[in-house]
């Protein structure tokens, strides 16, 4: 008979194929990750180089600009849960099909946006700004805002191309038009921000930033469509059938949905923090960061392969496959982030140090740093499951994950006993660890009880994406 242990290292080897595919499908993802942090830290560093107020004005309008990305994402991600069970099912013709009419949905929820920026421009920096910005830096931030936003018709599909890459496999090309897009954008907004005067380039400040963003997004997006075209099995084709543009949005708004919940929700839990002090909503911050330098580059990798194989098994119809793609990605999603979970816990303060002057600051980044990592395993391991979900095109269960986990932990029980019953950080400690609690439970909930196979096998019957060997 043989041993617990012996048990586990037999699943071990039993998942060897589908760790290596997730390997395979996911390091690309997370190298992107990397480039993409580097991108924004490059804008950050120009940014606080100019002035305090073109920091603040460009944060704003990136405020803007992921809100506008959530839905792309949404798309984009509706996109890929249809094309990779499409990829499964061999339905090419509904495959080309869930590409054409999410590019299409794409620049038509861009084009608002785009003329809603240069018409609205000045007034949505100064609303969020709250009255503490000077006309030039509202102007600065409206011009900013206008640039990277007006090619929104244009950049938006970029999401769909990618994740249509993504969806049939390949995860390089994606990360080799990323980070070539993200890499001259770093030298575009290096050129633009200071000026470089033995090439005759002007200093345009945070007008030279939102050029730079704007530049890379349109070239990185050209590359993108002539790839998909020339490079791929995708043939972009007249949309002309309903039902697969309803099931993109069916699938993908969800998503976009709860990208917004968690964006909205940081900013009551940041006041929050910042009425317990400055140093602990910096200490928190800096931790952030360092979770996002480490987790956050190890999940998107795992998330993005899980929906794949996942999506991939389903269009095959091959459920017990993607219950297995599943357990195996939990499996690598323990190990990997509970070690890197256990560096940050232990090493927070000292890299913290090497980021951040204030002492006191550095006191609080250990604190949470410290809590953070240990939460890591919850918060990858729920990502994994809820892409899973999302690649069998149910995407609801992580909207409601994220309502719960945000507003019902993270907001509302920091509130609760931080403000309310005046236990001050220790509630945001306690909140935080509510939050993940409620992410992993509802979406557990949502996995082991919702019926997602009937509900991916009546969509797949619906638009007429049959297997081959059915």
């Amino acid at each position: 008979m043989f041993s617990p242990v012996h048990r586990a290292f037999a699943a071990l080897h039993d998942y060897r194929g589908t760790f290596e595919q997730l390997v395979r499908l996911g390091a690309p993802v997370s190298a992107s990750s990397v480039t993409r942090s580097l991108m924004g830290a490059t804008d950050a560093a120009v940014a606080a180089a100019i002035s305090p107020s073109a920091v603040a004005v460009v944060t704003i309008a990136d405020l803007y600009r992921q809100l506008v990305g959530r839905f792309g994402g949404g798309i984009g991600g509706g996109a890929i849960a249809l094309t990779s069970q499409d990829t499964g099912a061999g339905a090419t013709a509904n495959r080309d099909e869930a590409v054409s009419q999410a590019t299409l949905l794409a620049v038509v929820i861009a084009l608002p946006v785009a003329v809603a920026s240069v018409v609205f421009g000045e007034p949505l920096i100064s609303v969020v700004g709250g009255g503490n910005l000077d006309s030039a830096a509202v102007s600065d931030g409206a011009a900013y805002l206008a640039v990277t936003l007006v090619v929104a018709p244009i950049t938006l599909p970029k999401a769909v191309f990618a994740q249509a890459f993504s969806a049939i496999g390949d995860t390089k090309t994606p990360f080799y038009v990323g980070a070539a897009g993200d890499v001259l954008n770093v030298a575009l907004s290096l050129a633009l921000g200071f000026g470089f005067a033995p090439l005759g380039v002007p200093k345009l400040g945070v007008v030279g930033l939102g050029i730079a963003t704007a530049v890379a997004s349109v070239l990185s997006t050209f590359a993108f469509l002539v790839l998909l075209i020339r490079n791929s099995p995708y043939s972009l084709v007249t949309p002309t059938d309903p039902t697969i543009g309803k099931q993109v949005l069916r699938v993908g708004l969800p998503q976009a949905a709860s990208g917004f919940v968690t964006s909205v929700a940081v900013f009551p839990f940041s006041r929050i923090l910042v009425g317990f002090g400055t140093n602990v909503y910096a200490g928190y911050q800096v931790a952030w960061r360092l979770y996002g330098l480490t987790v956050g580059v190890i999940t998107p990798g795992l998330a993005v392969a899980t929906k794949i194989l996942v999506g991939q098994a389903v269009g095959d119809r091959a459920y017990d496959e993607a219950r297995t793609t599943v357990r195996a990605a939990l499996v690598a999603s323990t190990v990997v982030a509970g070690t890197v979970g256990l560096v940050i816990a232990l090493l927070a303060e000292p890299l913290a140090g090497l980021l951040f002057a204030d002492q006191n600051a550095n006191q609080w980044t250990g604190t949470f740093g410290r809590l953070l990592g240990a939460v890591a395993v919850l918060g990858v391991g729920n990502n994994v499951v809820a892409s899973a979900l999302q690649g069998a095109s149910e995407t609801r269960v992580d909207l409601l994950s994220r309502i719960a986990g945000m507003f019902g932990g993270m907001v509302g029980v920091t509130w609760l006993l931080g403000v309310y019953y005046d236990w001050g950080v220790t509630g945001a400690y306690v909140g935080i660890v509510a939050c993940y609690v409620l992410f992993v439970a509802v979406t557990a909930a949502g996995y082991l009880q919702t019926d997602w196979e009937s509900r991916a096998e009546e969509m797949l019957t619906e638009r007429g994406s049959v297997s081959a060997e059915s």
